[in-house]
């Protein structure tokens, strides 16, 4: 079942709501909620993130997603009616499945 869904959404693209977060800003715990959209062949799905909540992450994410290490990766893993997990650079070979959820940032 999973194996029919890997790959399912091709081409993630992340669309950094502006004026939010400044690339080389530093997300303060009083910062707004930051919000981001994933774009993907099957509509766009809006998230919100919260730098007062976890704001090393909220940082780190907002610096790769607006570097471009997200785009074209796909979800790897979906659980239907829970959850979905994508953002693996190895996802953008689609020759080397067995790799996909064991890449990263260097």
């Amino acid at each position: 079942m999973l194996g029919g869904m890997i790959g399912f959404v091709a081409g993630i693209s992340l669309i950094v709501s502006a004026g939010l977060v400044k690339a080389a800003d530093k997300v303060s715990a009083k910062a707004e909620q930051t919000k981001v959209v994933i774009k993907t062949k099957f509509g766009d799905i809006e998230v919100k993130l919260f730098p007062d909540k976890a704001p090393n992450h909220v940082q780190n994410f907002m610096k790769l997603a607006k570097s471009g290490f997200y785009d074209k990766t796909i979800f790897h893993r979906v659980i239907p009616g829970f959850m979905i997990q994508g953002g693996d650079p190895n996802t953008k070979d689609p020759n080397k499945p067995e790799t996909y959820g064991m890449g990263g940032p260097i």
